[in-house]
């Protein structure tokens, strides 16, 4: 009786030792795969960041590199996102010319179309009173916003309720 409780608790020291070896060796295994993938999105990342010209790139090559770095995982960097907010800002200031408002645009002044520069637009009283006093996004971002065409895709599509929830439609 004694051999065969000692028998059962050598099966089980070494059935526990099999299972906490291979959990510790797929968890290295995982570690060093989540290093191995990261060291690979970092030199993509590097490479196409560095790239000055396209005139010689093989666009296969470059459209497959474009592929992988999609498939690494996205971090925010408050850093290089401050940094071009900043320089959109200085250069265009989109965030407010964006949209035509009461406060960027004068009663009788001449708008330009975007698509066909040679169309012009000039704002009259009626058009003027129909332009929102600034834009919406003034006080802040916005949480949830919707873009919608008009290509037809969205219709019987059952989002209707989502695109009116939205703070704001494009």
């Amino acid at each position: 009786m004694r051999y065969l409780i000692l028998f059962i608790l050598v099966c089980s020291g070494t059935l526990l030792s099999i299972t906490l070896i291979d959990y510790y060796q797929h968890q290295r295994d995982e570690f060093l795969d989540s290093v191995q993938k990261s060291l690979q999105c970092r030199r993509l990342q590097k490479k196409l960041v560095t790239m000055t010209t396209m005139k010689q790139v093989d666009i296969r090559l470059f459209s497959q590199e474009v592929r992988e770095l999609m498939d690494c995982p996205w971090r925010l960097n408050l850093t290089h996102r401050e940094l071009h907010r900043t320089e959109l800002w200085s250069c265009c200031n989109a965030s407010e010319r964006l949209m035509v408002t009461r406060q960027n645009t004068n009663q009788n002044q001449s708008l330009t179309y975007d698509a066909e520069r040679w169309r012009k637009r000039k704002v009259d009283q009626a058009l003027w009173e129909m332009l929102p006093q600034t834009v919406p996004w003034r006080k802040g971002s916005l949480s949830r916003c919707a873009v919608v065409g008009s290509g037809g895709i969205l219709q019987n599509s059952s989002c209707g309720a989502e695109i009116d929830n939205a703070d704001y439609v494009i």
